[in-house]
């Protein structure tokens, strides 16, 4: 799935809302890239963790170079795995604040609307009102 970052300016509520939804929606994806990232990397572990086990094995008859060799690919296989729990922790962090950031939004544009509703010349309505 392709992913734009928003920057336009809201000018008005509207605008404003659908910012919001194109944060909220790109944090929805780069969480679904990061969980599918996390699952390469733990079967990609695994894979390779078990390759190096068969290769210790006596009836393979490998030297032990390059048995050394293979089971050093562990480690790094290990810290991708990691980073990407890491990506994915941070990758949470962000949804849930985006979509916490548009409901306290929604709630105070509520708030504020029956305010204006209430008392039309107190404030300037155009920014809740649309363009």
């Amino acid at each position: 799935m392709p992913i734009t970052t928003t920057t336009a300016e809201a000018t008005n509520h509207t605008a404003l809302l659908a910012a919001l939804d194109a944060i909220v929606n790109e944090a929805v994806a780069n969480h679904d890239d990061a969980c599918a990232d996390l699952a390469r990397s733990n079967q990609e572990v695994t894979n390779v963790e078990a390759l190096a086990a068969g290769l210790s094995r006596e009836e393979i008859a490998l030297d032990p170079e390059s048995v050394s060799q293979v089971q050093a690919l562990v480690e790094p296989f290990q810290q991708r795995a990691m980073a990407a729990e890491q990506r994915l922790a941070s990758c949470e962090a962000l949804k849930a604040q985006a979509e916490q950031a548009k409901q306290v939004v929604v709630a105070k544009h509520q708030m504020m609307k029956e305010a204006h509703d209430a008392n039309p010349e107190a404030a300037q309505k155009a920014y809740y009102e649309g363009d």
